[in-house]
């Protein structure tokens, strides 16, 4: 997490960022895996993001 708040200090983290992470980390698992785990890993960047942006909003909106 402090990876993040340092680069947002630099330049604000916002829906886009993470959405273009979500692409290429679906895209990724699509490319090797696939079945019920591939499926829960898509999930689990799913809610990374809306984690991810509910702190980046807390940190910004401070």
């Amino acid at each position: 997490m402090m990876k993040h708040i340092a680069l947002n200090a630099k330049e604000s983290l916002t829906e886009t960022h993470f959405e273009r992470w979500v692409e290429l980390w679906e895209a990724t698992i699509d490319r090797f895996y696939e079945g019920e785990i591939a499926l829960k890993a898509k999930e689990r960047g799913q809610l990374m993001k809306t984690v991810m942006l509910v702190k980046m909003n807390q940190i910004n909106n401070r």
